[in-house]
């Protein structure tokens, strides 16, 4: 349950991040 809601947030915080990521701000 843990690592499933983990992965979820994690996933949100990297596409969020994406989103106000610009082609030369890349994070990886």
């Amino acid at each position: 349950a843990e690592a499933g809601v983990g992965a979820g947030l994690t996933t949100a915080m990297y596409l969020l991040a994406i989103k106000n990521t610009t082609d030369e701000e890349v994070v990886e």
